[in-house]
């Protein structure tokens, strides 16, 4: 009889940044991300993700431009502070290392519940998934 083997989920302190938009839009895609960024929630429609590093004071940045994937490490242990002093809306949370493949579309949303695990398809704006990390529902 073989012996069972038990799947570890690893998980990884993170941070959630909900921003107002800064993307930088090729003319292609001007018109209709100023369409679309004017009927989200003021101050939800950008969704930055900072993942702690090995490194102390170590940082991570994962900013899902519609033209890019910008990700940029830092050193400063006071960074995440900065941020909530800063006024941002800021939400700790894990990033769990059995993420899914994407489904739909890519968006700074898709690529933020891509890494921490979140398979919700009802979950598409960044204040949708501001509410769902304050609420504490598990990764579903």
């Amino acid at each position: 009889m073989a012996a069972r083997q038990e799947h570890t989920i690893h998980k990884k302190r993170a941070w959630v940044i909900f921003e107002t938009h800064n993307n930088r839009p090729g003319k292609f895609f001007e018109t209709l991300q100023t369409w679309a960024l004017n009927r989200l929630k003021k101050g939800f429609s950008h969704v930055v993700i900072v993942k702690e590093s090995e490194l102390e004071g170590v940082f991570t940045i994962i900013n899902p431009y519609t033209s890019q994937l910008e990700i940029t490490d830092i050193y400063d242990p006071d960074f995440i502070s900065r941020l909530v002093e800063s006024g941002q809306h800021v939400v700790e949370t894990q990033i769990r290392d059995d993420c899914i493949a994407f489904k739909g579309l890519i968006t700074c949303v898709s690529v933020a519940k891509y890494l921490l695990g979140i398979t919700n398809w009802r979950i598409i704006t960044p204040f949708q998934l501001y509410k769902f990390l304050m609420k504490g529902n598990e990764n579903e």
